[in-house]
């Protein structure tokens, strides 16, 4: 018996004011619940149905035998997206027998309740099966192959399901299974729909700053301990005022983590977004067009917001890997000044045009450039506005590294953030502080920055929770390292 599954995703979470999809729940996230629950019942293929929002960023759904099929009518509701699901499958599989149906927002859902359901299709192969809890429906549903003609020939504008499931003919083939599982009547819709399942499940809800990250489509990676922002706002990923409120919401975020069970110690930010003629684009500048209108006053006081909040981001407590996709101009040529690692792919661009246009680069470009390229380089990119290429970039050390595309360089993301999880977050959180404020001091004065970090070290007990675990950490196992705040 072949049974696909669709994870219906395509909703707006308006109610949720984030995506729904891609909430974490402790390691995972609603979107990678669900389809690890219908994999592992045996469904297959299984169908990602998005629509008013892009799910890309979710790893599980670039998975073998996971398809992304998109709803451009997802607004008409569950039923339009249940079609064009239905059809994706049947596109993979035209000898399919059943179609389970799994809303994102029921992650809660037992693998025991929809191997149950499996088998009662292999026993009727013509019923209708839904779960049932105390005399209340609940879902996943699982249609039988003699219902998909009447499911794709319903009109999503006016009907739903529900119709197929209430027709008079179909009455005697509707089978309900009795079940305790209190996850099929879930309905995760809003923020506080969200925390009592974090609690529920025992894990911390990710809320508040958050929000204003979700501009950034954030991808919270728990087991690696990694955060992907993947930029892709606007005409060109330009950076104004809504911005810097989602930065500034990251670096809360970020240092609210440090010395908590769930620390981040590696952050990505990327792209994927494309011009309207196929460009890629990291970052193409600062968004000059809202400053119409600002007199002198605030436009010094919104250059001084973004100078310190580069300072914030380079000092964050994690190791921040920056990957150019493409045009990286002006600002965006700036905000690599605040990672500690920086790969370029081949369609990377950079430069600093700010001269041109009467200013000069003011998030900290000016003042630290030189100190990342030496300053007859810095002095050429930002006097003459040249763009220079991914080549050249690797070449005077504005970028550290090179890769031939996205996937490939998120794989060695994803190698550092392996590596860095193992490791004590306070000793990696120190180190690069005192790095850091080492910079232009005395050799006496790095000295002292480094003893009172190995003392800090010490004093915690990370020092002794690795010596005691030493055969661990050689073989390359974590030691359970403590909370501490750097």
């Amino acid at each position: 018996m072949r049974v696909a599954a669709l994870v219906l995703a395509a909703g707006a979470s308006e109610r949720m004011g984030r995506v729904k999809a891609l909430l974490p729940l402790g390691p995972t996230t609603l979107l990678a619940r669900s389809i690890a629950l219908v994999r592992a019942a045996g469904c297959d293929p299984i169908v990602v149905v998005e629509g008013a929002h892009s799910l890309a960023a979710e790893p599980a759904g670039r998975e073998p035998g996971v398809i992304r099929a998109i709803n451009p009518d997802w607004s008409l509701g569950p039923l339009s997206s249940l079609q064009v699901g239905l059809r994706a499958a049947l596109e993979q599989v035209p000898e399919l027998d059943g179609l389970l149906v799994q809303p994102v927002e029921r992650p809660r859902v037992g693998e025991a309740t929809v191997t149950a359901l499996l088998a009662g299709l292999a026993r009727e192969p013509d019923a209708i099966w839904q779960p049932e809890v105390a005399g209340q429906s609940g879902h996943p549903m699982l249609w039988p192959r003699s219902c998909f003609a009447a499911l794709l020939a319903l009109d999503p504008a006016r009907e739903s399901a529900r119709t197929l499931v209430r027709a008079p003919e179909l009455a005697s083939r509707r089978r309900k299974l009795a079940c305790s599982d209190l996850g099929v009547l879930d309905n995760i819709d809003t923020p506080d729909d969200y925390r009592r399942l974090c609690q529920t499940l025992g894990v911390v809800p990710w809320s508040g700053p958050m929000t204003k990250l979700e501009i950034f489509h954030p991808r919270l990676d728990s087991p690696r301990r990694l955060l992907v922002l993947e930029l892709d706002h606007g005409k060109a990923n330009e950076m104004g005022s809504e911005q810097l409120d989602a930065f500034e919401a990251l670096c809360e975020q970020v240092e609210q983590a440090a010395g908590s069970d769930q620390p981040i110690t590696c952050l990505c930010t990327t792209s994927r977004k494309l011009s309207k003629k196929g460009t890629p684009i990291f970052i193409a500048g600062a968004n000059v067009t809202e400053r119409v209108g600002w007199d002198p006053a605030r436009i010094k006081a919104h250059v001084i917001r973004q100078r310190t909040l580069m300072q914030r981001l380079r000092r964050l407590p994690v190791f921040h890997v920056v990957i150019a996709t493409g045009v990286t101009l002006g600002w965006g040529t700036e905000y690599l000044l605040t990672a500690d690692w920086t790969i370029a792919l081949p369609e990377a661009s950079f430069g600093l045009p700010e001269t041109g246009l009467g200013i000069l680069p003011g998030a900290r470009g000016s003042a630290e450039l030189a100190s990342l390229i030496g300053p007859a380089q810095a002095i050429r990119l930002g006097c003459t506005g040249e763009t220079i290429d991914a080549a050249e970039a690797l070449r005077i050390g504005l970028v550290q590294d090179r890769c031939a595309d996205l996937d490939s360089a998120l794989a060695k993301v994803h190698d550092y953030a392996e590596r860095l999880r193992r490791r004590s977050p306070l000793a990696v959180a120190l180190y690069k502080r005192a790095v850091l404020d080492g910079l232009g001091r005395s050799e006496a004065e790095r000295i002292e920055l480094e003893s009172s970090a190995y003392e800090r070290c010490v004093d915690s007990g990370e020092a002794a929770i690795g010596r005691a675990n030493f055969d661990q950490v050689v073989s390359g196992g974590t030691p359970a390292w403590g909370r501490h705040r750097p």
